[in-house]
């Protein structure tokens, strides 16, 4: 219990006094940037615009009828995908691997999809899926299982480890607000794409993913097995809050303090 105190006390003083301005240090820019960078590319994944509008989605690649009842089940795979990556992939693939190897892949389902549409272009008044309809919606089922295994869970884990204790509430509230604008700006163009681009609009997804791969390749760093405390070196800043010899020093003034109010307590009860 005394380390966990000790360990508090230091983040406290770690953080004190910390300000916006520290976000741009030479050692924090680029995480900053990758933060920023990271949290745009979740939403150029496209897999927040179709879940935003599955059934207009699903109606486009010849859902029919069924477009509501498949939108449920879309939710579903998502759900599943998540777990499975959560429980049994997080510590093994890695943060790169995993971005990696999800952009990589949702950019193939993605221009499937597109081909598929385009070519067999479901009937304005089908009420039954087509076969070619069927496999669209099983490329967009496994995308999105690969969007919940590698950009979904991930960007938000990334951006919580890679910052020291003094400015990773800054960074996350940065991170944090980025998404939510740019889910913002997607969720209002998606519709129009979808109505003026048709199949038109999986095939900008799949641009999209596979420039990620680009990005995530040469921008990204691993952070698998790593500590809190070895990000510092990890982005070669040298300089790590909250160290071990801070935790000691916090240690022995929190012993120091401890000892003062014992010896005052005796004190005063040896008044008469």
């Amino acid at each position: 219990m005394a380390e966990i105190i000790a360990g508090i006390d230091a983040e406290i003083n770690a953080t004190e006094g910390v300000t916006w301005k520290e976000l741009l240090l030479p050692v924090n820019r680029y995480r900053v940037f990758l933060v920023i960078s990271l949290q745009i590319g979740v939403q150029l994944t496209g897999n927040t615009s179709l879940a935003y509008y599955a059934p207009q989605v699903f109606q486009t690649v010849g859902a029919g009828d069924s477009k509501l009842l498949i939108s449920g089940f879309f939710g579903i795979v998502k759900v599943v995908g998540c777990l499975i990556f959560l429980v049994f992939l997080v510590e093994r693939v890695g943060r790169k691997g995993a971005l990696l190897g999800g952009a990589g892949f949702m950019g193939t389902m993605m221009l499937i999809v597109a081909v598929l549409t385009a070519t067999h272009p479901p009937a304005p008044d089908a009420t039954h899926v087509s076969p070619a309809g069927a496999a669209a919606i099983t490329m967009i089922y496994l995308e999105a299982a690969a969007y919940n295994m590698s950009f979904g869970p991930v960007s938000w884990l990334y951006q919580s480890e890679i910052f020291p204790n003094r400015i990773r509430e800054l960074a996350l509230a940065i991170g944090t607000s980025t998404q939510w604008l740019f889910n913002f700006v997607f969720s209002q163009a998606t519709p129009h794409a979808v109505d003026n681009l048709g199949w038109k609009t999986f095939l900008m997804f799949c641009i999209f993913n596979y420039a990620l791969v680009v990005y995530v390749w040469f921008f990204i760093k691993e952070t698998k097995g790593k500590s809190l405390e070895d990000m510092e070196a990890v982005f070669g800043s040298g300089y790590t809050q909250a160290t071990p010899a801070q935790v000691e020093a916090a240690e022995h003034k929190m012993a120091e303090t401890h000892n003062k109010e014992i010896s005052s307590s005796h004190v005063e009860s040896s008044r008469p």
